[in-house]
């Protein structure tokens, strides 16, 4: 599967067997200024042999934009098991942008794109390089303020099927010079992976509320909670697997305040009625 300009793609609930699941970002036409990949299981065996992907090296792969949403994901792999499965991209952190779609977003880009956004051009340049860029992994597509709203990633409960081991989102980074992902794409400030790949024993572990993310009840939620204070829509995050039809987000939205952030849609959705 591809994504491709300003389509958002929404895949769960799916088995798939030697699929990648792969969507093109802002260089090409803006990006997705969404994706939800949830409550799948993606399997690679032996019929990849040869394909590169064995190990399931970029069994999901974006090369970065908008919002995303990772979870509750199984993956086989035939091949052992490799450290880019989940696998995360910011193509403008780039000379040319990789392959010339856009400029390198590194703090000397002021003019406007198609769509009238522009990067946010944080000061001081050294430190944020051109940050928040246009249509960025974790920022949404909102024309002002420049380079959008914060809206970070969230990643938790993806595991490999046999050893239940923890699968999180990898932030690739090409090592190419000039390089602007770490300036770009943080932790707990653009993107929070869950802090482990076991359920919330209680309101302290595995998660306590201070970094990453984490899952459960509601009842063993963190009492205290850290946010982003230097904007508004970041924070830590959890998800309460007993709220909703679904389970529901809470992103830490103020020092020790939790608020609704996300749910999952219906499933079945509303149109399927079996007729």
């Amino acid at each position: 599967m591809d994504g491709w300009g300003g389509n958002a793609v929404v895949y769960r609930h799916n088995t798939s067997t030697n699929c990648l699941v792969a969507t093109h970002g802002a260089t090409h036409a803006g990006g997705p200024p969404n994706i939800e990949l949830y409550n799948n299981n993606i399997i690679v065996d032996s019929g990849s042999a040869g394909q590169g992907f064995s190990d399931c090296y970029r069994c999901f792969h974006h090369q970065g934009s908008g919002e995303f949403y990772a979870f509750n994901n199984s993956f086989t792999a035939s091949g052992g098991k490799n450290g880019t499965v989940i696998g995360m991209m910011d193509y403008r952190a780039y000379a040319n942008s990789i392959d010339r779609g856009a400029p390198i977003c590194d703090g000397t880009n002021t003019a406007a794109f198609a769509d009238g956004g522009h990067d946010g051009n944080r000061s001081p340049t050294a430190t944020y390089r051109g940050y928040p860029c246009w249509h960025q992994p974790g920022r949404d597509f909102a024309i002002s303020p420049a380079g959008g709203n914060l809206k970070p990633m969230y990643v938790w409960n993806n595991f490999w099927s046999d050893t239940l081991a923890q699968v999180p989102m990898t932030m690739e980074d090409l090592g190419r010079s000039p390089d602007y992902v770490p300036q770009h794409e943080q932790a707990n400030r653009d993107y929070y992976n869950a802090v482990s790949a076991s359920a919330q024993t209680s309101p302290t572990s595995p998660f306590d509320g201070t970094a990453g993310m984490g899952f459960g009840t509601l009842a063993n939620r963190p009492l205290t909670c850290t946010t982003n204070l230097s904007e508004t829509g970041g924070g830590v995050g959890y998800f309460a697997t007993d709220q909703g039809a679904q389970g529901t987000l809470y992103r830490c939205s103020a020092t020790n305040t939790w608020t609704v952030h996300y749910a999952p849609y219906a499933y079945p959705h509303p149109l399927v009625n079996g007729s």
